[in-house]
């Protein structure tokens, strides 16, 4: 069994291209071969060996600069969102700043989660678009398996 999660957050390191950042998309655990196909930040999609593979590992100020740049691009663009998603919004984003901070990762993870499925809605309804959404959930996906994968 691979080592990697499909959905997970990694680093491939290349010789020719240097370090890429994607997600894992599949897992093909072959009968003489393994290999990761990852969804790469860039748009493409690549097969990997897992040993060109590593986890993204956030630090907390990493992880604190994600979460600002997420209520960021919230904030550009809350002119734009229905009134509940206006107003709520930025209060899961401080509950999920506060459970990084307190290092609660059940809650950052439930409020990464919340919204997440909030502003893909927005992006689903033409809120905001599909592009800005993309760029947002990236951020999203960091932090997820950042507080996913931080010791206790």
């Amino acid at each position: 069994m691979s080592r990697f999660q499909q959905g997970q957050r990694v680093v491939v390191q290349t010789l020719f291209v240097g370090k890429e950042h994607g997600k894992v998309k599949t897992i093909d655990d072959g009968i003489i071969q393994k290999k990761v196909e990852i969804s790469l930040d860039n748009g493409d999609t690549k097969w990997y060996p897992p040993d060109a593979l590593s986890f993204e590992e956030l630090t907390q100020e990493e992880v604190r600069a994600e979460i600002k740049n997420v209520t960021n691009r919230v904030n550009k663009v809350s002119s734009q969102l229905p009134k509940d998603m206006k107003t709520e919004l930025p209060n899961h984003l401080r509950f999920l700043e506060d459970a990084q901070v307190s290092n609660d990762k059940e809650k950052a993870v439930r409020e990464c989660k919340y919204v997440a499925d909030e502003l893909e809605d927005a992006s689903r309804n033409e809120f905001v678009t599909r592009d800005w959404w993309e760029n947002t959930r990236r951020s999203l996906e960091k932090i997820h398996w950042a507080m996913k994968s931080r010791p206790l």
